[in-house]
């Protein structure tokens, strides 16, 4: 079965651009111009891989990106000639999961989208409750219970703590983690890495206090999840 990618770009040049070679790698693509024709788009044609352009005309795309996450976790991988670090952030933090600046190499894209496509498979196949102390994590549900408390996590944070609790008790490296949640190494992202950890942090202590001591921060290296100690 074919992929569906939707694009919500209004520069026609780009969105033509991107059509034609997604259709050539055999995606099913469709467009929207703007924020109201991406959500009727995204309800109608559930699509697999969103790629976002912030400067919409009806909306700013980094709202938008807070609204598709109230309802879905479909992959979004924001394409924008903002190059500022704290907008790439708070998109990042808004909820999507990777960040291309103008202009693009879209040979690059195809990559990205390829990395996003094989993580989602993987989460799809991945059927395991994860369980530390009374941390649980249902990888097949994406769901993560503290305490019986539901915790809220963006995806990136998500994928974050799962990829923590699968290798509980060893350290990984920040290139490891940036590897693994972006797809690529890459230093400029460390920013965003700790700014998503600090906020995963406060999620879990908020249902828990001793949720968090179980991530352990080892300066200059990386991060370790730790087994649950109760105080």
């Amino acid at each position: 079965m074919q992929s569906k990618i939707l694009i919500i770009e209004d520069d026609h040049a780009i969105t033509h651009l991107l059509d034609v070679a997604l259709t050539l790698d055999y995606y099913n693509v469709t467009t929207a111009e703007n924020a109201t024709q991406a959500h009727f788009k995204i309800q109608i044609d559930k699509p697999d891989v969103i790629l976002l352009d912030l400067g919409l005309p009806d909306k700013d795309g980094l709202c938008l990106i807070s609204e598709i996450r109230q309802h879905t976790d479909i992959p979004i991988i924001v394409i924008s000639a903002r190059q500022e670090e704290q907008t790439i952030i708070q998109a990042l933090d808004n909820g999507a999961n990777d960040y291309m600046t103008k202009p693009f190499n879209v040979d690059e894209l195809r990559a990205r989208i390829r990395v996003i496509e094989r993580i989602a498979k993987s989460h799809q196949e991945t059927n395991i409750v994860f369980t530390n102390g009374l941390l649980s994590i249902d990888f097949g549900s994406k769901s993560v219970v503290i305490n019986n408390q539901e915790v809220h996590l963006t995806p990136n944070e998500f994928s974050l703590l799962e990829l923590l609790s699968n290798h509980k008790g060893k350290v990984l490296t920040y290139e490891m983690i940036l590897k693994r949640i972006y797809g690529y190494v890459n230093k400029t992202e460390m920013p965003s890495l700790r700014v998503h950890m600090t906020s995963l942090r406060q999620k879990l202590s908020q249902c828990h206090e001793d949720a968090k001591d179980i991530i352990k921060t080892h300066p200059r290296i990386g991060y370790q999840m730790l087994q649950w100690k109760e105080k």
